[in-house]
């Protein structure tokens, strides 16, 4: 398990991205968190990677020693505060399959939730938002930054709007309202797969200011725009407008089972173009 420890992208069915930011020199909510998914079950973690994006951390993010998944950490090199949006694309260009679940570090994703997940079809068209619970498994509202949907989908219409980076606010809702608006069909999963909300606390790590007046007067003009031009409007087309690196990649063993095989799919290609997209 390492850096130069390869790992087979097919092996690969769901990757999970959580943008992190530190200024307060505390690891361990992101240590718990890996930690808690490192107890899972071998059979789904061979399948699952998860991809951290340490968001320009005054305080650069740190993994925790002796977890087995497959992880990488990303760090975006300029100091942008509230570049949430651009930690999200960055992610999402990362991944190593279509099935993309974003999260944050204030929720854990149970592990039924994820073998739900894994065993879904893929999105296609889709996006999935997720119920929420509290500790004690009482009903949450749902929160925008947490949803599944298809990598190619979410690439294929620019991604979260880096034009919100550097101020809070809005960039969620505004990016599943521009997904609504060019065909994304909104859904839910069951509620019995929910996310859990670690509490305010998991995201202690940071102290940036919340106002939202800047972003409030950016998503009144976009709506505008979208009024006047439609899908040619709304969205800057700003995508990682930044520096970044991989600091470290680790990589689960090899896993024990043989994967069943597919001998007849390269010979019904042609049945595949019957099929809707999934971008």
């Amino acid at each position: 398990m390492g850096h130069d420890t390869p790992l087979a992208p097919w092996r690969i069915g769901l990757s999970v991205v959580v943008p992190c930011y530190l200024d307060r020199g505390d690891h361990r909510p992101i240590h718990e968190l890996l930690r808690t998914y490192g107890g899972y079950g071998a059979d789904l973690l061979d399948r699952v990677e998860f991809i951290l994006v340490d968001d320009g951390s005054p305080v650069p993010v740190e993994l925790p020693a002796g977890i087995a998944l497959n992880l990488r950490l990303l760090r975006v090199e300029d100091a942008l505060p509230w570049n949430q949006a651009g930690a999200r694309n960055l992610g999402a260009v990362m991944a190593r399959c279509d099935r993309l679940l974003m999260t944050d570090l204030d929720h854990r994703v149970p592990e039924a939730t994820l073998r739900h997940v894994l065993e879904r079809r893929p999105p296609g068209r889709h996006l999935y938002k997720l119920a929420r619970v509290d500790a004690a498994g009482q009903p949450l509202a749902p929160h925008p930054n947490t949803f599944l949907m298809g990598r190619g989908r979410f690439l294929g219409l620019f991604g979260y709007d880096e034009e919100f980076a550097g101020h809070y606010g809005y960039e969620d809702g505004m990016f599943i309202r521009w997904q609504r608006y060019n065909g994304t069909i909104i859904g839910a999963l069951p509620p019995g797969f929910p996310v859990v909300f670690r509490g305010a606390g998991a995201a202690s790590g940071h102290a940036l200011a919340r106002d939202k007046s800047r972003n409030a007067a950016l998503r009144d003009r976009k709506k505008r725009e979208w009024t006047a031009w439609g899908a040619n409007g709304g969205h800057s087309r700003r995508f990682l407008a930044f520096r970044w690196r991989l600091v470290e990649e680790r990589v689960r063993p090899e896993p024990a089972w043989t994967p069943p095989r597919a001998p007849l799919w390269k010979a019904l290609w042609w049945l595949r173009r019957l099929r809707p997209g999934r971008g």
